[in-house]
């Protein structure tokens, strides 16, 4: 039976593998027939090992190809066991470009603390919107519904609210203790070089509303986990505590103890 491959565009391409970017990452990509390969042949050479009837060829946002099986077969979080080739290759991309813009400091601000800094990160619109991508992607498969975004003082308000506009969702404060007016929540809590007072407004989230915590670093866990005790007094449901980057050393994953924590970069 002869066939011919079109791009999202409708347009034909004489390769099943280069077909054109798809330009909004959230698009569906195109679904295309499967051509069986002859004995042997790889389907990087524009074949599927065993395709045929009810197998399809599916393009990512790359413009590279992934066997699926089935009808069953779904693309995003439900399929994921699609291997989808250059989606990964995407994310290991924009993992690098994160990881290369954060700088060390030893001794900084106590003796014997190494500081993880953010600030060239920050700096770099193309790495930035890698990071704000990564976090996307991610929230979006693990935490389908979301109410709110929660970020920490101070360095979580520079990354929860870009994400949560790309959600649709909003975003709310807790901060240092005296810079909030009106009615709030408030605790106090050990830093790993330190003691320090948190604070939420009263009003900030209703109960019952489903909400991911975002700050830049996790080290001992301590200002994490006072997040968290403010957003139970008010009712809210914690679906995950979500950073940059993590200093597992210091253990402070352990502190959140059921709540889900992911992070993106760690370091010893």
């Amino acid at each position: 039976m002869a066939w011919v491959e079109k791009d999202q565009d409708d347009h034909p391409v004489s390769n099943p593998l280069a077909v054109r970017r798809v330009t909004n990452h959230h698009t569906r990509p195109p679904v295309l027939p499967a051509m069986p390969c002859a004995a042997g042949a790889p389907w990087t050479k524009g074949c599927v090992p065993g395709g045929g009837e009810g197998t399809e060829l599916r393009v990512s946002v790359l413009g590279a190809a992934s066997q699926c099986h089935g009808s069953s077969a779904r693309w995003g979080p439900a399929g994921r066991g699609c291997a989808v080739k250059a989606r990964s290759a995407m994310s290991e991309e924009r993992l690098r470009a994160v990881r290369d813009r954060v700088r060390s400091f030893p001794d900084f601000p106590l003796p014997g603390v190494l500081f993880r800094d953010i600030s060239p990160l920050l700096k770099d619109p193309v790495a930035f919107k890698a990071l704000i991508d990564l976090l996307e992607d991610h929230l979006r498969a693990s935490c389908p519904k979301i109410d709110v975004i929660a970020g920490l003082d101070s360095r979580g308000f520079l990354i929860g609210p870009p994400l949560a506009q790309r959600l649709g969702v909003g975003f709310v404060l807790i901060r240092k203790k005296g810079k909030l007016p009106g009615p709030t929540e408030s605790i106090s809590y050990a830093l790993e070089y330190g003691k320090a007072e948190l604070e939420i407004q009263s009003d900030a989230v209703e109960a019952g509303q489903k909400v991911v915590i975002v700050d830049d670093l996790l080290a001992t866990g301590g200002t994490m986990r006072a997040a968290c005790e403010l957003l139970a007094r008010l009712k809210a449901d914690i679906l995950e505590c979500l950073v940059v980057i993590e200093l597992k050393a210091l253990r402070g994953a352990a502190k959140l103890e059921a709540i889900p924590f992911h992070s993106l970069l760690q370091y010893d």
